[in-house]
């Protein structure tokens, strides 16, 4: 027996549907709490990547509640085996609006990535990149929402099909969609990569980094399926037996790529449970880069490649009371070769490791 509806023998496959919108609607909150745990305990301070987030997280909770509720009125049933054409009405209209809610969660979803991006790497062809990419997913996010909302003339034609008026090619339009998820998933997986390869890191913690930022993958693996169930659900007339595959693979995607989100937020609760992948040994760093001083001073400095550094303010790193490898909370890494302006006319050339320290306790992403 169904769990939300029964409509006495009529066939019904909503609970596909019903259990995946009720585990992401407890599961994902709970991520995303851990992640607003983490940047606060571990950095002490939220980033707009968290805040983005969090948005997004509301959102796909949405979305879940919006599910179920579709699922207890005329999803999972043959359209013409409902003889209440009121609940047709009333499901296709809330189906409506999760469709819109849905672009724009996976739209947050990416910007704050990007936001995450921009707040850990600091090489200024991959800023530029991020902003760029950034900008595109805005605007696809518009675009596609405001297309969404207008895809009918009258706009009510496209949750209530009794009414006279014409729709865009909604089989095409859904592609369109997909394909753009599938390409920016892609783009996002791989971007940070190239960075992560050059930086002064073992191998072993550069994997460990390229993993962290690649389980994206696996949100672009739904994205795939989700545009294989798109043509049943767009090309036949019983849309709310039918749509069941694909708003399945929408619930996943969507609330996977919140989950992948949080991930390198959480580094420092994983590295706590399990200490065997720890992404980064402080104790090492911090010998290597303190040259028998107890501070670094802000400064101006060009590279060896002749672009000028950007003028960030170091805080001031006191000799530790307690282990060295509990000192940095966030780092910002540059593998460039520094040429730095001292004082009294002192030219001094190093390897630089650009720290910005939040809070002495633990290093977070």
């Amino acid at each position: 027996m169904p769990l939300l509806s029964h409509y006495g023998d009529i066939p019904d496959i909503s609970d596909k549907l019903v259990y995946p919108s009720i585990v992401f609607a407890v599961v994902t909150p709970l991520v995303v709490l851990a992640r607003f745990v983490s940047r606060k305990w571990f950095s002490g301070i939220l980033g707009l990547d968290d805040w983005v987030i969090i948005v997004s997280s509301m959102i796909a909770e949405v979305v879940s509640i919006q599910m179920l509720l579709i699922c207890e009125g005329a999803f999972g049933k043959h359209i013409d085996q409902i003889e209440d054409k009121q609940i047709i009405a009333k499901t296709l209209k809330v189906y409506f609006v999760a469709q819109l809610l849905y672009k724009v969660n996976l739209g947050l979803t990416k910007t704050s990535i990007l936001f995450l991006y921009l707040r850990i790497f600091v090489t200024r062809w991959f800023q530029r990149t991020c902003q760029i990419c950034l900008a595109i997913v805005i605007a696809f996010t518009i675009g596609t929402v405001m297309s969404s909302i207008f895809q009918c003339t009258p706009v009510a034609r496209a949750f209530d099909h009794s009414k006279e008026g014409t729709c865009i090619n909604m089989t095409t339009f859904w592609y369109l969609n997909a394909g753009f998820n599938i390409l920016s998933d892609l783009v996002l997986i791989f971007l940070p990569i190239p960075v992560i390869v050059k930086l002064q890191l073992p191998t072993q913690q550069k994997i460990l980094l390229c993993g962290i930022f690649a389980v994206g993958i696996f949100v672009c693996i739904t994205s795939i399926l989700r545009l294989s169930s798109l043509n049943i659900a767009t090309s036949h007339h019983d849309i709310t037996w039918n749509s069941i595959s694909s708003s399945i693979w929408t619930i996943i995607e969507s609330n996977l790529g919140i989950i992948c989100a949080c991930l390198p937020a959480l580094q420092p609760i994983i590295s706590g449970i399990f200490p065997c992948i720890r992404m980064a040994t402080y104790n090492r760093s911090y010998r290597s880069y303190n040259y028998g001083t107890n501070r670094y001073n802000s400064r101006q400095g060009y590279n060896l490649h002749g672009s000028r550094i950007e003028n960030d303010r170091w805080n001031e790193l006191q000799e530790p009371e307690r282990p060295t490898s509990q000192i940095m909370s966030s780092c910002r890494l540059v593998d460039d070769d520094v040429v730095a302006e001292g004082h009294n006319n002192n030219i001094v050339k190093t390897t630089q490791l650009q720290i910005r320290v939040e809070r002495k306790d633990f290093h977070t992403l």
